[in-house]
């Protein structure tokens, strides 16, 4: 099932459009797996969606990095700020909250050699640089989006 695109998606300390939220082929996690998300509701209440204890889920978010040897460029605060940027660029009333931190491409000058496949997965952490998103869209279209994604894995149980 397709995610109805949504107006903005944050990355990286800004609000980009939808079809602009793109990560390099050679980002590190797609390659190693390393990263964090979170899954967080934002529910309507008649002042404006709400979102379900997000300094609770953002602080989890980070203390995951930490686990697995990222350190967030943002702080907590700032996180839950941008969250709510996006949830509230979203127009919607509820939605499904996804932050996610992963290893990008490139480093702090964005100067780094292609990957070596004779470097070590650690070696290779060193030419990456922390990364994050956050992406609020309609919860029971994401949530099938995922299903379908894992329909392929059920199949050959």
């Amino acid at each position: 099932m397709p995610i109805t695109p949504t107006p903005k998606i944050w990355m990286n300390g800004d609000l980009v459009d939808w079809d602009q939220a793109q990560v390099h082929v050679l980002t590190h996690t797609l390659h190693y797996g390393t990263g964090v998300f979170e899954g967080i509701r934002a529910y309507e209440t008649s002042q404006g969606p709400a979102v379900f204890r997000l300094t609770d889920h953002i602080i989890r978010l980070q203390n995951s990095a930490r686990i697995v040897g990222m350190d967030l460029p943002y702080t907590v605060d700032e996180l839950v700020e941008a969250t709510k940027a996006t949830v509230a660029s979203t127009g919607l009333s509820s939605c499904y909250v996804r932050p996610i931190a992963y290893l990008g491409y490139g480093g702090d000058d964005g100067i780094y050699e292609l990957y070596d496949i004779e470097k070590d997965p650690e070696e290779l952490h060193e030419l990456s640089k922390e990364e994050i998103s956050v992406f609020a869209g309609m919860k029971d279209e994401f949530l099938a989006h995922l299903a379908d994604a894992n329909r392929p894995f059920e199949q050959n149980k």
